[in-house]
């Protein structure tokens, strides 16, 4: 597939759907349960990662130990609950950006940390459960952004080299992990303000900004940079 020109990988809560303050409300009152009270820093530097890496942190940084599959099962539980109350829905200009890569045969994947069950529960939600052929789940896989395994595995799934790949991320660590698999990455200022994502290669405001045209020119830019170096 390397005759193709270029790769997408989505992520999905914060760009896919406007369910981020869903789930980081379901995980700030998950974790109130069991105890430690976060700050803005937990939140930023837990956004985009797996519940395992979560159980991680707050056992380092607050000496809280949570047993996984508790965890796991009472935040899910919360999201359903309040997804239940106000459902999600799928962003501006997400569609469109398919429909346009799909026109176009331009291969793309969804690589998300959340769990298996929760990508399945927003893809019917929100009735984009037929559009993508490769999802890639960090939880199930075992790997957590900014960690950039999640990236590879899905780059070598589309059968694409890293610098064939344009990842579209909304969070700090998911840029990072863009960044540390050699792809390129544009984020969406749906989840946090664009300074804080200053290091993607392209920082829009809404899908709406893209089309196949700016990915396009964006992944010839990067390989031209790539036969440079």
């Amino acid at each position: 597939m390397t005759q193709v020109p270029f790769a997408v990988i989505f992520d999905a809560d914060g760009v896919l759907f406007d369910s981020e303050q869903t789930s980081l409300a379901a995980f700030i009152e998950t974790v109130a349960e069991f105890g430690p009270e976060l700050d803005g820093d937990d939140i930023v530097a837990n956004c985009g990662q797996t519940d395992a890496a979560i159980l991680t942190y707050l056992a380092r940084e607050h000496g809280t130990e949570i047993e996984y599959e508790e965890f796991k099962r009472r935040k899910f539980e919360k999201y359903c609950e309040r997804v239940r109350d106000t459902p999600i829905e799928v962003f501006e200009g997400v569609t469109e950006l398919i429909g346009a890569l799909e026109d176009q045969e331009i291969p793309f994947a969804l690589a998300s940390s959340g769990a298996p069950e929760k990508i399945e529960f927003n893809l019917f939600q929100t009735g984009l459960a037929d559009r993508f052929r490769i999802i890639v789940s960090g939880e199930a896989l075992g790997t957590s952004k900014p960690d950039p395994g999640i990236f590879l595995h899905t780059a070598s799934l589309l059968e694409m080299p890293t610098n064939r790949c344009l990842v579209i991320e909304d969070s700090v660590n998911g840029v990072a992990a863009a960044k540390s698999a050699g792809m390129t990455c544009v984020a969406v200022t749906n989840t946090f303000h664009r300074s804080q994502l200053r290091h993607a290669d392209l920082v829009v405001d809404s899908l709406l900004e893209l089309s196949f045209v700016r990915l396009h020119d964006l992944a010839l830019r990067r390989l031209a940079q790539s036969a440079m170096s």
